[in-house]
């Protein structure tokens, strides 16, 4: 399965999860803007990354591939904001069109998680991104036998703040 990453990023070497989350910002740049920044679950980002939430945090080695072209703010132990560093050359000559390549992911853990993804912005629709500057709450799973709950995959958009 093959995603769209920006040109500018094609020589760099990333995992499927990494990937996915340039990816993700990318779509998300596209539709929202480039100038502001994406408040995520922290535990989304951890499990689109690796596949599990623990023992990661956003100032660590584990995101230091992405880290050098995305810039991430942990603004709380749940809530992780991020934004391209550098959007000079994501755009074409004409400034309307990003200039991307294909990367194909490899894992059928990373084409699971770009499906699941897809999933959530082609249902969600204008819910996908929340226009907010609230943090999320944090929820942990609820789960028993007869209920599995996890209030999953929301993003907030906040412009710069000078």
């Amino acid at each position: 399965m093959k995603i769209q990453i920006p040109e500018k990023y094609k020589d760099l070497q990333f995992t499927d999860g990494e990937a996915s989350i340039v990816a993700l910002l990318l779509m998300l740049g596209r539709e929202h803007g480039f100038d502001y920044y994406y408040t995520f679950c922290s535990h989304d980002v951890k499990k689109i990354m690796q596949g599990f939430s623990g023992s990661m945090t956003f100032d660590s080695a584990k995101t230091h591939n992405i880290r050098e072209i995305i810039h991430i703010v942990g603004l709380d132990d749940y809530n992780w904001s991020m934004k391209f560093r550098n959007t000079d050359g994501i755009y074409g000559k004409r400034g309307w069109k990003p200039k991307t390549v294909d990367y194909k992911l490899t894992t059928t853990r990373g084409i699971g998680v770009w499906c699941y993804l897809m999933g959530m912005w082609r249902t969600r629709g204008e819910d996908f991104v929340n226009d907010s500057q609230e943090t999320f709450e944090h929820k942990d799973a609820n789960t028993s036998l007869s209920q599995l709950d996890y209030p999953n995959f929301r993003i907030d958009q906040v412009k710069d703040v000078p």
